[in-house]
């Protein structure tokens, strides 16, 4: 599963949670049921069990935030009211890492179009097949000199030592 690289706090919270009157306990678990929500991809719904896993919690700050209306109750569950306002959803989290890793998968395993069957780009073959490759098109020593030679074809090479 991706995780979002960051979690995102709305710039005015702090200051509506101490407008609300909230305690400092009840502002670390909003952090962290922002944070909780992050890593898991949850949207903004925070499992009950997850959520009272935080050290922070207690059932009256839970009812402080409720009261204040920054989370919300579901049934096995607490909604974290304005997470997808600041925070991507999972769906955009999943599009952009399967964008991410066709742009790599692009990049590092370019597809073979123009090569001929079964023979790799120069790119990717290995240095013994590009020496094989390159020995095959080198010119024979006939002398130690490096003066032109003309070949049957009419093609003038130079002999190198």
């Amino acid at each position: 599963m991706r995780r979002a690289r960051f979690v995102a706090i709305p710039e005015d919270l702090y200051d509506r949670l101490l407008d609300a009157g909230l305690s400092g306990d009840a502002v670390a678990l909003i952090i962290g049921a922002y944070t909780a929500s992050s890593r898991g991809l949850l949207d903004g719904r925070v499992p009950l069990a997850r959520l009272r896993r935080d050290p922070h919690w207690t059932s009256e700050r839970q009812a402080e935030l409720v009261a204040a209306g920054f989370l919300l109750l579901d049934a096995d569950a607490v909604l974290v009211t304005g997470y997808l306002d600041v925070n991507q959803s999972r769906e955009e989290i999943e599009s952009r890492a399967g964008v991410n890793r066709e742009n790599a998968r692009q990049r590092w395993h370019p597809d073979d179009a123009g090569t001929p069957l079964g023979e790799p780009p120069e790119a990717q073959r290995s240095s013994a097949q590009r020496s094989a490759a390159h020995s095959a098109q080198r010119i024979p020593i006939r002398n130690a000199s490096r003066t032109p030679t003309r070949i049957d074809d009419g093609e003038v090479r130079a002999d190198v030592v």
